[in-house]
C-alpha cells in the first residue's frame, strides 16, 4: 500500500482552539484600541463629523487587524468563529478590565479637565476685558480724528454759506430779543 504525501491543509482541534484563543486576545487588543477613542472623546469636545471620522478610523483599524490576523496566523482561512472570538474578546475586555480602566481615567481626568475649564473661563474673561479696553481706545481715537470728507473748504455749500449764518444777522437777532424783553 502506497501512502500519498499530502501537505497538511487542515488545522487540528488543538490548533483551532489556540487560534480561537488568539482571536479572543485580538479582541482584547481591539477593546484597548476602542478605549483610546473613548479617552480622546473624554478629553476633547466632539461634534458629529469628528465622531464619525473617529468611528471610521476605529472600524478601519479593527478590519486591518483582523485581516492581518487571518493572513498571518490562520493561513488566510476566514471562519466565523475567529470573528466571534475577536468580538467575544473585545466584549469581555470592555466589561471587565476596560470598565476599570475607564473608571480610573475618568476619576483622574475629569478634575484636571474641570481645572482647565475654569482656567480657560478666567482667561476668556480677562481677554474680553482687555479687548473691550482696546476697542474703547480705538473708538475714542477714531471719533477724535478729523473726518476728511466733512472738512472740505472748497465745498460749494461752504462758499455759498448756506450752512453758516452771517455774524451780523446773529448780532441783530440778539439785539432784537433784548428789546422785546
Amino acid at each position: 500500500m502506497m501512502l500519498l504525501n499530502i501537505p497538511e491543509t487542515y488545522f487540528s482541534v488543538g490548533e483551532e482552539l489556540r487560534l480561537f484563543a488568539l482571536s479572543c486576545l485580538l479582541g482584547a487588543v481591539l477593546g484597548l484600541w476602542y478605549d483610546l477613542f473613548r479617552l480622546l472623546r473624554l478629553l476633547l469636545p466632539h461634534n458629529a463629523l469628528l465622531t464619525a471620522a473617529e468611528d471610521l478610523l476605529f472600524l478601519a483599524g479593527c478590519t486591518g487587524a483582523f485581516c492581518c490576523f487571518t493572513s498571518a496566523a490562520v493561513r488566510s482561512e476566514l471562519h466565523w468563529w475567529y470573528a466571534f472570538g475577536a468580538l467575544l474578546g473585545m466584549v469581555l475586555y470592555l466589561l471587565t478590565l476596560g470598565s476599570l480602566v475607564m473608571r480610573t481615567l475618568r476619576r483622574l481626568i475629569l478634575p484636571v479637565k474641570k481645572a482647565f475649564v475654569l482656567i480657560g473661563q478666567a482667561a476668556v474673561c480677562r481677554f474680553v476685558g482687555y479687548s473691550k479696553v482696546v476697542v474703547r481706545y480705538f473708538k475714542k481715537h477714531i471719533i477724535l480724528l478729523m473726518k476728511v470728507p466733512v472738512m472740505l473748504y472748497n465745498n460749494k455749500e461752504s462758499k455759498i454759506r448756506k450752512n453758516v449764518e452771517n455774524v451780523v444777522q446773529k448780532e441783530e437777532k440778539r439785539r432784537h430779543k433784548k428789546r422785546s424783553v
